[in-house]
Order: structure tokens, then sequence, then C-alpha cells
């Protein structure tokens, strides 16, 4: 497509780096070049100006310059680049020189170039509208979330802008809680309908089981099997998981329809692989059957979609399924088994979707507390304090060094979004305006202000070879919503926002980040390879 259109267009092409990987007889002649002097060159061999490395390439961006012809006469040439984008990531750029002749020829090449401009565009906006609006329909209250000594982790990586897996998790008060992973099967529109229609009639139920407090969990499942059946195509098929866990009576209900097997490991290393008890889902299913639980039995949980279970190994061919027993048992967190999946594996070619359930243990080798107030200037003294306690536990220098800047980051959270209140609008103000320093100094001379605490409890235990630092933050303040503000966080593109990237930095130097229900609570997790 781009060779026929770029030979009447002017047009080259560049891959991401900015490489030239095809021109047109037309723009070499504008530009008075050979195809050898340009192809698998840098744009710059094309363009001779100034701004061709600075301009934004984010946006459409217009130049002048000046370019000689075949017959070596100036010719002022309008240079415009635009991105070309896959799966919401740019993959390269197409390029277009028009001279200033004003024929009717290059006329009417610009009124294509600019329909071809607008298409990109307008598609794009499609594609970012119908993420959003996935994102939006996703309830996620557990991501990230530490509650009764338990933490819930949410791994989403969506093949395609509208994917056939989606997922939900909720908090139903009082020590309750509801997760599911739903996988339409099949490829495209068809699939990703089926499952974005799921999510939105099951967190349905379950806002309004929420609101009457009686949720039934055999029956939102009884009303979603019912709903989703009417909606299928014939030979349509959609695999499902859900769990439910009610922590005060120490119980587990398991439903699975032809998905992956639930992986669980007991405090004794053992782990268990409970296979689905129900088919897929069908337009004629009638029936199903849960399995129960003991909750406590259990050190952590893994459900999750076929995409793990399909991905194959690097360099290999095989799948990965003949490590994931192993990794699931040896990682302590998500976002460690990810490090190891990511390690072995070729690129994925399906929806990856997990929900990973840990138990944090009781009993600890070392336990300390310590109290801060709300001031700014005492924090380095502090993190001295707590870097030489943690050497002193024969914590290596580097994990030493990794943990006090993060937990630099969650105390400046703490004291200025907890203690002080600072919302992330009027932090984004005040810096844009450079009055966040002076802002920060008159609110932590307010006495009631100042004298609030900031509390953090480091514990270090043992785990399989390695040990285990829990770092957790508490401030007096009155919380956010910390699993809708990172399931937005995570995918933001952004890359000039000025809050938000601490928070990344911190997690991708650590192995998780955790937050209380309420928000005030902040748990650091470090993993520290071997034992003393």
């Amino acid at each position: 497509m781009y060779g026929k259109l770029a030979y009447k267009l002017r047009i080259y092409v560049l891959d991401k780096d900015f490489i030239v990987r095809y021109v047109n007889p037309s723009a070499l002649e504008i530009s008075n070049q050979s195809k050898e002097d340009v192809i698998d060159k840098d744009i710059s061999i094309l363009i001779n100006h100034p701004k061709t490395k600075t301009f934004n390439f984010h946006i459409d961006f217009q130049t002048e310059g000046k370019l000689k012809n075949s017959n070596g006469e100036n010719v002022k040439v309008e240079l415009t680049i635009s991105p070309i984008f896959e799966n919401q990531e740019i993959q390269g750029y197409i390029g277009s020189f028009i001279d200033g002749v004003g024929n009717r020829e290059n006329q009417e090449s610009q009124k294509i170039l600019q329909i071809l401009k607008d298409k990109e565009q307008y598609n794009q906006i499609q594609q970012d509208q119908a993420f959003m609006k996935q994102l939006r329909i996703i309830e996620n209250e557990l991501d990230h979330i530490a509650e009764e000594n338990t933490l819930f982790q949410v791994y989403y990586k969506p093949l395609d802008i509208l994917s056939g897996d989606t997922y939900g998790t909720a908090y139903l008060g009082e020590g309750k809680y509801i997760c599911y992973i739903i996988d339409a099967m099949g490829k495209g529109l068809s699939a990703s309908i089926t499952s974005i229609q799921s999510s939105s009639f099951i967190n349905h139920g379950i806002k309004k089981a929420k609101e009457n407090q009686d949720l039934d969990f055999n029956r939102l499942l009884n009303t979603y099997l019912d709903f989703i059946k009417a909606k299928l195509l014939q030979n349509e098929i959609v695999a499902a998981m859900f769990l439910y866990i009610d922590t005060k009576e120490n119980a587990m209900e398991y439903a699975g329809f032809g998905m992956p097997p639930l992986l669980l490991e007991k405090w004794d290393g053992t782990v268990v692989e409970i296979k689905s008890n129900n088919l897929p889902i069908m337009d004629f299913t009638c029936f199903f059957e849960t399995t129960e639980l003991v909750f406590d039995e259990y050190e952590k949980i893994m459900m999750k979609s076929d995409g793990f279970d399909e991905c194959t190994l690097k360099n290999d061919g095989r799948p990965y399924d003949i490590y994931l027993q192993e990794d699931f048992k040896n990682s302590f967190s998500a976002s460690s088994f990810i490090k190891k999946f990511d390690e072995k594996t070729e690129e994925n070619k399906d929806d990856l979707t997990m929900i990973f359930i840990k138990g944090i243990p009781k009993s600890c080798e070392d336990d300390k507390s310590y109290t801060l107030n709300t001031d700014p200037d005492k924090i380095d003294d502090f993190l001295q304090f707590v870097e030489d306690d943690l050497q002193k536990s024969k914590i290596p220098l580097e994990d030493c060094m990794k943990i006090r800047f993060s937990l630099n980051e969650l105390i400046l959270n703490s004291i200025e979004h907890g203690n002080i209140g600072i919302s992330f609008d009027l932090k984004k103000e005040l810096l844009e305006k450079n009055t966040f320093r002076e802002y920060m100094n008159r609110m932590t001379s307010v006495k009631e202000i100042k004298d609030k605490k900031v509390i953090i409890r480091v514990r270090i235990f043992n785990y399989k070879n390695d040990r285990i630092i829990t770092i957790k933050i508490t401030d007096e303040g009155d919380g956010f919503d910390a699993s809708n503000y990172l399931k937005y966080l995570n995918f933001e593109k952004s890359h000039d926002r000025l809050h938000g990237r601490g928070i990344l930095m911190t997690e991708n130097l650590n192995d998780g980040i955790f937050y209380n229900k309420k928000g005030n609570e902040a748990t650091l997790i470090k993993i520290v390879k071997g034992q003393v």
C-alpha cells in the first residue's frame, strides 16, 4: 500500500528509530539524491534543516527547508511527518515532501495525504477511547491491596486494544472478597464484546449485592450464566474462573469453566493444582458445580488465563507450562513471578491475565517500628538510621540503597498526600507554578499538621532460600482509592506527568507495593537473595 501511494506523494517511510526504509522516486528527485544515498540511513540524510532532530514525533509536525531539485535549483518544501501506530505503540513514521509550486498534481497529493493523516488520527482516537472504556468497565478493587495479612495483586497484559480477556476483583466487606477472570474464546471484536458484556453484568450484580449486603456466590453465577448464554453465537464458548473468599469463616469457593487449573501452595511448600470443575460456558449450559476449600491452608493462590500456559520458551519452542508450577512455587508475588516468566518466554501471542493472592507469615526474624513527625527535612536523617539497621541485619548495600530510595518516595507521599492532604491535582498545579516548596513549608509549620505521625514497621523473615523485607508505612490521612489510581497509572502513556513516576520507579526497584483498603497504609516488599 505504501509503495503505490508513496510514488504519487513524494513519500518516505521510517522505522521507529527514524531510519529510512522506503523512499519514492519523486522524493529522491526533489532532494537530488539516489536511492543508495538514503536507504538505511538516518532521516537527517534526507532533510537539511536544523530542526530535523528536535520535533515532537507524537504529533504532526510541519517545518520548511531548502532542498535542490534535479536541475540544481532551490525548492521550498513543507515537511509533514505522522506516526504509524499499532497496538497503541509507534511502529514507524510516514512523511512527505510537498513542493511549493502549487500545481494541481501537488494539490491533489496534499488532499490524499491529509485524508491518510486524518484516518490515522481518527483510528488512534477510537482505539484510545475503546481502551479507556474497557478500563472503566473493569472493576479492580483489590489490586495492590494488603488486607488481613493477605496481599492481592493483578497482572493484565492484553494483546490488542479490545481484549478477549477481562477480570474483576471486589471487596465485599467483613473479610469477604470475590475475584474472576473471563476468557471469551476466539479472536477479534466478537470475543471482546462477549468479555465486556460479561464484566459489565457481573460487576453490576456485585454492586447491587454489596448495596443490599446479600451477595450469594451461587446465585451470582446462576444469573450470569442465564445472561451470557442468550448472548452467545452458535458454537461460541466462554471460559471463566470465579473465586469467593471469606476470611472470617476461613473458607473459599471455586468454580472453573474450562479454564487452566487454579494453582495453590500450602504453607509446607506443597503445590496443589485444582482443575476446572465445569465445562466451558455454551448456549446449552444448564448447571454448574463449585468446590469448597479451607482458606488458611494455603500460602498463595494463582488464577490465570491460558496465555501463560501456551507461551513458548525462548529459542526452544516448548510450552512454558513445564516451568509454571516451579516458578509459581518460588515466587513471593505476582511481580517476582512475571520476572521469571519474562526471562524464559518469547513475546506473548495471547492475552495474559493473572490474579495472585499471597499470605504473609506471622513470625519473622526481625521486627522494628519507627515514628516520624510530618517534617520532610527530617527524612534524610531518618532514612540513614533505617539503612544502618538494615545493614546490621546483613542486608546487602545495593538492596539497602533501593529500599532507601523507595522509602523516601513512600514517606513523602504519606506526608504530602496523607498528613497534609495535598491532592494530586493541587500538587500538579503547585509544581507548574514553582510554589510547591513554599506551600509545604507553610503547611508543616502548623502545629496540628507537624504533630501528625508517620509509623514505619520493618519486618524481615526467611522465605524459601531468600529473605523477605516488608516495610509498612502508615499515615494519619484520609487515604485514597489505591487500586483505581494504580489501574490508570499503570496504563498511562504520557511520560511528562509531574506525579506518579516515583511510585512506578519504586515498584520497578522492588517486588511489589501494596495498600490497605483505606489507602493510608503502604506495604513495600523487597526480596533479598540468599539467607544469612
